[in-house]
Protein backbone atom coordinates (compact mmCIF):
# COMPACT_ATOMS: atom_id res chain seq x y z
CA UNK A 1 0.00 0.00 0.00
CA UNK A 2 3.06 2.04 0.88
CA UNK A 3 4.10 1.36 -2.55
CA UNK A 4 1.19 2.26 -4.49
CA UNK A 5 0.50 5.22 -2.58
CA UNK A 6 4.28 6.58 -3.47
CA UNK A 7 3.85 5.81 -7.14
CA UNK A 8 0.37 7.61 -6.83
CA UNK A 9 2.27 10.54 -5.96
CA UNK A 10 4.93 10.69 -8.21
CA UNK A 11 2.56 10.09 -11.26
CA UNK A 12 0.62 13.06 -10.44
CA UNK A 13 3.37 14.71 -9.60
CA UNK A 14 4.76 14.27 -12.80
CA UNK A 15 1.37 14.45 -15.06
CA UNK A 16 1.54 18.14 -13.99
CA UNK A 17 2.62 20.61 -16.88
CA UNK A 18 6.00 22.57 -16.13
CA UNK A 19 7.85 25.66 -16.98
CA UNK A 20 10.68 26.45 -19.52
CA UNK A 21 12.72 27.08 -16.37
CA UNK A 22 11.74 23.42 -14.39
CA UNK A 23 11.97 21.25 -17.43
CA UNK A 24 15.69 22.71 -17.94
CA UNK A 25 16.57 21.83 -14.29
CA UNK A 26 18.04 18.33 -13.68
CA UNK A 27 15.76 15.64 -11.92
CA UNK A 28 16.98 15.61 -8.53
CA UNK A 29 18.65 18.69 -9.10
CA UNK A 30 18.51 22.06 -6.77
CA UNK A 31 16.17 24.62 -7.20
CA UNK A 32 18.57 26.63 -8.83
CA UNK A 33 20.45 23.93 -11.09
CA UNK A 34 20.62 24.28 -14.64
CA UNK A 35 20.88 20.79 -16.90
CA UNK A 36 23.75 21.16 -18.79
CA UNK A 37 23.05 18.86 -21.47
CA UNK A 38 19.85 20.46 -22.32
CA UNK A 39 21.68 23.77 -22.74
CA UNK A 40 24.04 21.89 -25.35
CA UNK A 41 20.70 20.42 -26.71
CA UNK A 42 19.51 24.15 -27.18
CA UNK A 43 22.53 25.45 -28.69
CA UNK A 44 23.22 22.56 -30.85
CA UNK A 45 19.54 23.15 -32.30
CA UNK A 46 19.77 26.54 -32.99
CA UNK A 47 23.06 26.16 -34.98
CA UNK A 48 21.32 23.61 -36.90
CA UNK A 49 18.65 25.44 -37.16
CA UNK A 50 21.36 28.47 -38.92
CA UNK A 51 22.78 26.07 -41.45
CA UNK A 52 19.82 24.51 -42.22
CA UNK A 53 18.39 28.38 -43.01
CA UNK A 54 22.04 29.01 -45.40
CA UNK A 55 21.18 25.60 -46.72
CA UNK A 56 17.30 26.81 -47.59
CA UNK A 57 18.26 29.67 -49.10
CA UNK A 58 20.89 28.34 -51.21
CA UNK A 59 17.75 25.59 -52.62
CA UNK A 60 15.62 28.77 -52.94
CA UNK A 61 18.57 29.92 -55.48
CA UNK A 62 18.32 27.35 -57.55
CA UNK A 63 14.66 26.87 -57.74
CA UNK A 64 14.83 30.67 -59.42
CA UNK A 65 17.80 29.64 -62.09
CA UNK A 66 18.09 25.70 -62.10
CA UNK A 67 14.60 25.21 -62.61
CA UNK A 68 13.89 22.47 -65.87
CA UNK A 69 17.24 21.21 -65.62
CA UNK A 70 17.21 17.61 -64.44
CA UNK A 71 18.11 16.77 -60.98
CA UNK A 72 21.14 15.36 -61.86
CA UNK A 73 22.79 18.52 -63.15
CA UNK A 74 21.06 20.94 -60.25
CA UNK A 75 24.62 21.45 -57.97
CA UNK A 76 22.85 24.32 -55.92
CA UNK A 77 19.83 22.31 -55.16
CA UNK A 78 22.18 18.96 -54.22
CA UNK A 79 24.24 21.67 -52.18
CA UNK A 80 21.49 22.86 -50.19
CA UNK A 81 20.73 19.21 -49.71
CA UNK A 82 23.47 18.03 -48.19
CA UNK A 83 24.58 20.80 -46.01
CA UNK A 84 20.60 20.41 -44.44
CA UNK A 85 20.53 16.52 -44.40
CA UNK A 86 23.91 16.84 -42.79
CA UNK A 87 23.35 19.55 -40.32
CA UNK A 88 20.26 17.33 -39.06
CA UNK A 89 21.80 13.89 -38.98
CA UNK A 90 24.36 15.61 -37.06
CA UNK A 91 23.34 18.33 -35.01
CA UNK A 92 19.69 17.61 -34.79
CA UNK A 93 19.96 14.24 -33.98
CA UNK A 94 22.34 15.07 -31.29
CA UNK A 95 20.18 17.79 -29.79
CA UNK A 96 17.36 15.43 -30.09
CA UNK A 97 19.01 12.93 -27.30
CA UNK A 98 20.26 15.76 -24.93
CA UNK A 99 17.07 18.01 -24.18
CA UNK A 100 12.99 17.08 -24.57
CA UNK A 101 11.80 17.12 -27.69
CA UNK A 102 8.66 19.75 -26.39
CA UNK A 103 11.83 22.08 -26.09
CA UNK A 104 13.84 21.37 -28.76
CA UNK A 105 11.43 21.84 -31.69
CA UNK A 106 10.63 25.62 -31.03
CA UNK A 107 14.43 26.10 -31.13
CA UNK A 108 14.46 24.73 -34.55
CA UNK A 109 11.78 27.50 -34.82
CA UNK A 110 14.55 29.98 -35.25
CA UNK A 111 14.77 29.57 -38.71
CA UNK A 112 12.28 31.76 -39.23
CA UNK A 113 14.59 34.79 -38.06
CA UNK A 114 17.96 33.24 -39.69
CA UNK A 115 16.48 32.76 -43.20
CA UNK A 116 14.89 36.32 -43.29
CA UNK A 117 17.88 37.44 -42.12
CA UNK A 118 19.86 35.52 -44.63
CA UNK A 119 17.65 36.30 -47.32
CA UNK A 120 17.47 40.59 -46.67
CA UNK A 121 21.53 40.39 -45.94
CA UNK A 122 22.10 38.52 -49.33
CA UNK A 123 24.53 36.20 -47.67
CA UNK A 124 23.54 34.13 -50.76
CA UNK A 125 24.93 34.93 -53.91
CA UNK A 126 21.85 36.20 -56.21
CA UNK A 127 19.10 36.22 -53.64
CA UNK A 128 19.00 39.00 -51.70
CA UNK A 129 15.00 40.00 -50.64
CA UNK A 130 13.32 43.14 -49.16
CA UNK A 131 11.08 43.12 -47.01
CA UNK A 132 7.60 45.21 -45.99
CA UNK A 133 6.84 46.65 -43.22
CA UNK A 134 3.72 44.07 -43.13
CA UNK A 135 6.03 41.08 -43.46
CA UNK A 136 8.71 42.63 -40.50
CA UNK A 137 5.22 42.54 -38.17
CA UNK A 138 4.27 39.27 -39.30
CA UNK A 139 7.70 37.86 -39.11
CA UNK A 140 8.12 39.66 -34.98
CA UNK A 141 4.72 37.61 -34.27
CA UNK A 142 5.89 34.45 -35.30
CA UNK A 143 8.79 35.13 -33.27
CA UNK A 144 6.96 35.98 -30.11
CA UNK A 145 5.03 32.53 -31.32
CA UNK A 146 7.89 30.56 -31.16
CA UNK A 147 9.18 31.65 -28.19
CA UNK A 148 5.48 31.40 -26.38
CA UNK A 149 5.58 28.11 -27.10
CA UNK A 150 8.96 27.30 -25.76
CA UNK A 151 8.50 28.93 -22.51
CA UNK A 152 4.72 27.70 -22.32
CA UNK A 153 4.05 24.63 -24.78
CA UNK A 154 2.83 21.22 -24.03
CA UNK A 155 4.93 19.06 -22.11
CA UNK A 156 5.06 16.48 -18.87
CA UNK A 157 7.43 15.31 -17.06
CA UNK A 158 6.23 11.87 -17.01
CA UNK A 159 9.71 9.87 -18.26
CA UNK A 160 7.65 6.39 -20.21
CA UNK A 161 10.01 3.31 -20.90
CA UNK A 162 10.09 3.18 -25.06
CA UNK A 163 7.94 0.10 -25.34
CA UNK A 164 4.99 2.30 -24.32
CA UNK A 165 5.71 4.44 -27.43
CA UNK A 166 3.25 1.77 -28.60
CA UNK A 167 0.64 2.13 -25.77
CA UNK A 168 0.55 5.83 -26.78
CA UNK A 169 0.92 6.62 -30.32
CA UNK A 170 -2.15 4.90 -31.58
CA UNK A 171 -4.44 6.86 -28.89
CA UNK A 172 -6.56 8.93 -31.17
CA UNK A 173 -5.24 12.34 -29.89
CA UNK A 174 -2.50 11.96 -31.91
CA UNK A 175 -4.09 9.62 -34.60
CA UNK A 176 -6.43 13.00 -34.72
CA UNK A 177 -3.51 14.86 -36.23
CA UNK A 178 -1.36 12.55 -38.29
CA UNK A 179 -4.43 10.84 -40.07
CA UNK A 180 -5.58 14.56 -41.97
CA UNK A 181 -2.41 15.89 -42.00
CA UNK A 182 -1.14 13.02 -43.65
CA UNK A 183 -4.09 12.69 -45.92
CA UNK A 184 -3.47 16.64 -46.66
CA UNK A 185 0.29 15.54 -48.01
CA UNK A 186 -1.34 13.13 -50.16
CA UNK A 187 -3.53 14.90 -52.08
CA UNK A 188 -1.46 17.89 -52.59
CA UNK A 189 0.92 15.48 -53.86
CA UNK A 190 -1.48 13.79 -56.32
CA UNK A 191 -2.11 17.48 -57.41
CA UNK A 192 1.16 18.26 -58.21
CA UNK A 193 2.07 15.22 -60.15
CA UNK A 194 -1.11 13.59 -61.64
CA UNK A 195 -2.06 15.01 -65.07
CA UNK A 196 -5.45 13.81 -64.25
CA UNK A 197 -5.84 16.86 -61.53
CA UNK A 198 -3.87 18.90 -63.22
CA UNK A 199 -7.23 21.17 -63.20
CA UNK A 200 -6.86 21.25 -59.58
CA UNK A 201 -3.44 22.47 -59.88
CA UNK A 202 -2.90 26.64 -59.14
CA UNK A 203 -0.22 28.08 -60.53
CA UNK A 204 3.44 27.31 -60.27
CA UNK A 205 4.28 31.17 -58.50
CA UNK A 206 0.64 31.36 -57.31
CA UNK A 207 0.39 32.08 -53.25
CA UNK A 208 -1.90 29.06 -53.19
CA UNK A 209 1.18 26.90 -54.09
CA UNK A 210 3.30 28.58 -52.06
CA UNK A 211 1.12 28.27 -49.02
CA UNK A 212 -0.31 24.62 -49.17
CA UNK A 213 3.56 23.44 -50.38
CA UNK A 214 4.90 25.03 -46.95
CA UNK A 215 1.97 23.78 -45.08
CA UNK A 216 2.44 20.10 -46.87
CA UNK A 217 6.78 20.55 -46.19
CA UNK A 218 6.11 21.50 -42.84
CA UNK A 219 3.83 18.35 -41.94
CA UNK A 220 6.22 16.37 -43.63
CA UNK A 221 9.61 17.49 -41.76
CA UNK A 222 7.58 17.45 -38.62
CA UNK A 223 7.24 13.22 -39.08
CA UNK A 224 10.63 13.18 -39.91
CA UNK A 225 11.98 14.63 -37.12
CA UNK A 226 9.44 12.55 -34.48
CA UNK A 227 10.37 9.48 -37.07
CA UNK A 228 13.92 10.44 -36.55
CA UNK A 229 13.83 10.60 -32.77
CA UNK A 230 11.74 7.37 -32.55
CA UNK A 231 14.37 5.90 -34.73
CA UNK A 232 17.74 7.64 -32.60
CA UNK A 233 15.71 6.42 -29.08
CA UNK A 234 15.63 2.68 -30.65
CA UNK A 235 18.95 2.36 -31.81
CA UNK A 236 20.85 4.11 -29.69
CA UNK A 237 19.99 4.19 -26.28
CA UNK A 238 18.02 0.88 -26.21
CA UNK A 239 19.95 -1.64 -28.50
CA UNK A 240 23.62 -0.40 -28.33
CA UNK A 241 23.68 1.21 -25.14
CA UNK A 242 20.65 -0.44 -23.02
CA UNK A 243 21.40 -3.96 -24.88
CA UNK A 244 17.72 -3.93 -25.89
CA UNK A 245 17.03 -6.65 -28.56
CA UNK A 246 12.99 -6.10 -27.90
CA UNK A 247 13.40 -3.03 -29.74
CA UNK A 248 13.71 -4.92 -32.70
CA UNK A 249 10.48 -6.93 -32.53
CA UNK A 250 8.50 -3.62 -32.12
CA UNK A 251 6.52 -2.06 -34.20
CA UNK A 252 6.98 1.61 -33.87
CA UNK A 253 10.79 0.75 -33.95
CA UNK A 254 9.95 -0.19 -37.91
CA UNK A 255 7.92 3.10 -37.86
CA UNK A 256 10.44 5.54 -37.35
CA UNK A 257 12.45 3.44 -40.12
CA UNK A 258 10.06 4.05 -42.37
CA UNK A 259 8.28 7.01 -41.29
CA UNK A 260 12.04 8.58 -41.64
CA UNK A 261 12.58 6.85 -45.46
CA UNK A 262 8.64 8.68 -46.63
CA UNK A 263 8.76 11.81 -45.10
CA UNK A 264 12.14 13.51 -45.26
CA UNK A 265 12.49 13.09 -48.91
CA UNK A 266 8.70 14.38 -49.76
CA UNK A 267 9.75 17.01 -47.26
CA UNK A 268 12.13 18.49 -49.40
CA UNK A 269 10.03 18.06 -52.69
CA UNK A 270 7.63 20.21 -51.48
CA UNK A 271 9.63 22.49 -49.56
CA UNK A 272 11.58 22.93 -53.51
CA UNK A 273 8.06 23.67 -54.71
CA UNK A 274 7.14 25.98 -51.79
CA UNK A 275 10.74 28.21 -52.35
CA UNK A 276 10.14 28.14 -56.20
CA UNK A 277 6.58 29.86 -55.65
CA UNK A 278 7.77 32.15 -53.53
CA UNK A 279 10.13 34.73 -51.64
CA UNK A 280 12.61 33.17 -49.26
CA UNK A 281 11.55 35.40 -46.50
CA UNK A 282 8.13 33.94 -46.90
CA UNK A 283 7.80 30.78 -47.59
CA UNK A 284 11.06 29.29 -45.22
CA UNK A 285 9.43 31.00 -42.23
CA UNK A 286 5.93 29.41 -43.39
CA UNK A 287 7.29 26.08 -43.62
CA UNK A 288 9.50 26.90 -40.49
CA UNK A 289 6.14 27.82 -37.99
CA UNK A 290 4.64 24.69 -39.32
CA UNK A 291 7.14 22.40 -38.70
CA UNK A 292 7.72 23.56 -35.25
CA UNK A 293 4.35 23.40 -33.66
CA UNK A 294 3.59 19.89 -35.76
CA UNK A 295 6.17 18.78 -33.58
CA UNK A 296 5.84 19.78 -30.43
CA UNK A 297 3.30 17.02 -29.31
CA UNK A 298 1.25 17.03 -26.07
CA UNK A 299 3.59 13.62 -25.04
CA UNK A 300 5.29 11.94 -21.96
CA UNK A 301 8.95 12.49 -22.46
CA UNK A 302 10.72 8.94 -23.08
CA UNK A 303 12.72 6.86 -20.61
CA UNK A 304 16.50 6.76 -21.68
CA UNK A 305 19.30 5.06 -19.95
CA UNK A 306 21.78 7.76 -19.59
CA UNK A 307 19.20 9.94 -17.39
CA UNK A 308 16.96 8.35 -15.06
CA UNK A 309 13.95 10.60 -14.02
CA UNK A 310 12.03 10.01 -10.82
CA UNK A 311 9.37 7.93 -12.45
CA UNK A 312 11.95 5.11 -13.36
CA UNK A 313 12.40 5.60 -9.58
CA UNK A 314 8.95 5.21 -8.56
CA UNK A 315 8.70 2.03 -11.13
Amino acid sequence: NATNVTNAHCNATNATDVSFRDRCNPPGGSSGGVDVQALIGIFLAALSALISSVALVIMKRSADVEVGLPLCKRWRWWLGFVINTGSELTLSTVALTLAPLAIIAPVFGTQVIFSAMIARAGCVPGVKEMMSLCEWICLAGAIAGIALCSAFGPSSETAILYEEYQIYLPQGRYLGFLVPSVTLVFCWSLILTNKRLKWLRPKDDSLTTAVVSSLGAGIAGSCSIVSSRIFTTALIWELIVGGNTKVLGMWVSWLGVFGLIASAPTQLWLLNSALASGKAAFTVPLYTVMSTRARTPRTPRAHTPRAPHSTRACR
